[in-house]
């Protein structure tokens, strides 16, 4: 691991990754906020939730809620638009590491299954797949019934998930198992990252491995599982609409990046 870009605080968190957490990129903000391949993607969707915001309260402040809200890293722009935004994060480490960064933000560790709010919020964003932790179909009631109490009347969410049919058309394969491998780097960090998955058709469910290496050898620095749940268009239309949403709008995301799966959006208002 490049020791010129991580703490000797950052090392031992790195020592201590629980694949129970699922995610390397999480128990390293520092990591995830500085790549280089997520700095567009930050900025498009930053964007985008904007957008959003503006057709549907053109004319009145708004408050924001970023569900899996990693590192903050959409809310420069939002903050700068007039944004009040507020953020959770299952992971202790993205939230120890988004107070500093924003330390007139609320950010604070729960579960999106059991948020603590009560209308408090116009907006409510859970993009970068996170809904898609939810494995079963009771955890999508939860976190939607979590999400209504959560939001004022008439509020939005904003929810972004992997397109399945690109997905099960590329790697849905129930023996896919060679994996593919892509290249990771920022400022003194240069690693490649390699995916291996297996989906599980009766439980729509594809899960798998993830091994960062160090970019000019096979030396595994982290080993961990992958696990998310696989969504249709019109299954998660009828849990929104069982949950007491209207839907607004189905988008294909527009990405530079060449992905599988490919991204799509949810707006659904709360009835």
């Amino acid at each position: 691991m490049n020791k010129n870009f991580f703490s000797k605080e950052e090392e031992e968190i790195h020592d201590k990754v629980d694949p129970k957490i699922d995610k390397f990129f999480f128990n390293t903000p520092k990591l995830w906020d500085e790549l280089n391949a997520n700095q567009d993607r930050f900025k498009a969707e930053s964007k985008k939730i904007l957008d959003i915001i503006r057709k549907i309260f053109p004319k009145s402040d708004v408050s924001l809620l970023d569900v899996g809200c990693g590192t903050g890293a959409h809310f420069n722009l939002l903050i700068d638009r007039g944004v009040e935004c507020t953020g959770v994060d299952l992971n202790p480490n993205m939230i120890q590491y988004s107070k500093k960064k924003y330390p007139e933000i609320d950010f604070y560790v729960q579960d999106m299954k059991n948020l603590t709010f009560q209308e408090e919020f116009q907006v409510i964003t859970c993009l970068n797949s996170t809904f898609l932790y939810n494995i079963t179909n009771n955890d999508i009631i939860s976190t939607l019934e979590s999400f209504q109490k959560a939001l004022k009347s008439e509020g939005i969410i904003i929810i972004d998930v992997s397109e399945p049919i690109t997905y099960l058309l590329h790697c849905g394969r129930e023996d896919f198992k060679e994996g593919y491998t892509y290249g990771i780097s920022t400022k003194g960090f240069n690693a490649k990252v390699q995916i291996s998955l297996n989906f599980l058709p009766k439980k729509q469910i594809y899960k798998g491995t993830r091994k960062f290496m160090m970019e000019h050898d096979d030396n595994i620095l982290v080993e961990e599982p992958i696990k998310y749940r696989i969504l249709g268009v019109q299954e998660l239309k009828f849990f929104l609409h069982q949950s007491g949403f209207t839907v607004l709008n189905v988008e294909l995301t527009k990405d530079k990046r060449d992905l599988i799966p490919k991204r799509i959006t949810f707006v659904a208002q709360s009835e």
